[in-house]
């Protein structure tokens, strides 16, 4: 019987293959891990799951995670990858992305060097991280915050 009490055959009613139901449960968990108050432990999970990440995907699910769950040992490691020209463009974007909020200026001239090299929305889409709030605002290049 369904939500709205129809009797269904379930020879006949299409449900999701086992191994998307699994897939679908074990991300709700993810995401839910991943919402929690910023945590030691989970940055060490995350960062331990970084070496794994064999694929574009995988690679760019973890550093989001890192964007919240920081630690400061996942510099190296993020680094790398946005330093890698032969890495995947979407993995060095969301590198740069977490450098920026966790490190600053640090690493603000890779990042514009990376921008002027790519092209169309890539370059785009970098100059957008150099230039939005919070980072503009402590880099002082935000065009609303007061001249001294």
């Amino acid at each position: 019987m369904d939500q709205f009490g129809v009797v269904q055959d379930r020879t006949t009613t299409k449900m999701p293959h086992l191994g998307w139901q699994a897939y679908y449960a074990v991300f709700r968990v993810w995401k839910y891990h991943l919402k929690g108050t910023p945590s030691q432990v989970m940055g060490e999970l995350l960062l331990t799951l970084l070496k794994g990440a064999n694929t574009p995907a995988a690679k760019i699910t973890v550093i989001n995670g890192l964007f919240r769950h920081w630690i400061p040992k996942a510099e190296n490691p993020i680094a790398e990858l946005l330093q890698d020209s032969s890495e995947d463009y979407s993995v060095r974007w969301s590198s740069a992305q977490v450098l920026l909020r966790h490190i600053g200026i640090a690493y603000h001239n890779r990042i514009l060097e990376m921008a002027e090299t790519e092209s169309g929305h890539s370059k785009y889409r970098l100059f957008v991280l150099l230039v939005e709030p919070p980072y503009a605002k402590r880099t002082g290049v935000d065009s609303d915050s007061e001249m001294p």
